[in-house]
């Protein structure tokens, strides 16, 4: 989500990195963080990690975090984690 993304870049100091059209931010407070703004749904995408190192130059990432709005059954504010891949597999 778009209010989401705009959250996170205005508590943290990040640098934008140059991928040619993509939005990919380091943040300036540990190298080791990145921040890549995408449009697109990520739902059935394989190989994320290795399509963020083509685009950025960047080695694959150890970890990596999805921003995605979500909303509960009841209607009250949610935080959803969901594992990357399908355990077992």
């Amino acid at each position: 989500s778009e209010n989401m993304a705009d959250a996170l870049l205005e508590r943290a100091a990040w640098t934008p990195v140059d991928a040619g059209e993509h939005k990919v931010f380091r943040s300036s407070g540990n190298p080791d963080v990145f921040f890549w703004a995408r449009s697109d749904s990520m739902l059935g995408q394989d190989n994320v990690d290795q399509e963020f190192a083509d685009v950025t130059g960047q080695a694959c990432p150890r970890d990596v975090v999805f921003l995605s709005r979500h909303a509960s059954k009841e209607g009250r504010a949610a935080l959803t984690v969901h594992p990357i891949g399908n355990p077992g597999a």
